[in-house]
């Protein structure tokens, strides 16, 4: 039997924001991956991940965007969007379940909110 799989993709343009989740999720027996934009996590297509926590507001293609476009790829992947945005609570939620985000969380991110 194999090892499940533990590597977590992280893309968001902030490298402080990659770091910290990177160690976040390394401290609690995952791997990561993290990646500066949404083309560069498409262009690591062979990458075998279980998560995805992606930025919603990226440079280029945004995160929803990115989930989009892994849905008509086939590539289903669970995702945790980001957002630093001060935008509508109602609309970033709405947003996240039209993608089908198991959860949307606002930056900074607390530790204790992603291990709940």
């Amino acid at each position: 039997m194999s090892a499940p799989n533990r590597t977590i993709a992280i893309v968001d343009d902030d490298a402080a924001v990659r770091s910290a989740l990177s160690r976040l999720v390394r401290a609690h027996g995952f791997a990561a991956c993290t990646f500066g934009s949404a083309e560069a996590f498409q262009a690591a297509a062979h990458l075998d991940t279980c998560l995805l926590i992606v930025d919603i507001d990226l440079p280029g293609a945004s995160g929803l965007e990115l989930v989009e476009r892994m849905d008509l790829e086939t590539r289903p992947l669970p995702v945790v969007l980001l957002t630093g945005s001060a935008g509508d609570d109602a609309t970033w939620q709405a947003e996240a379940r039209r993608v089908g985000a198991l959860a949307l969380l606002r930056k900074p991110v607390e530790a204790d909110e992603c291990w709940r």
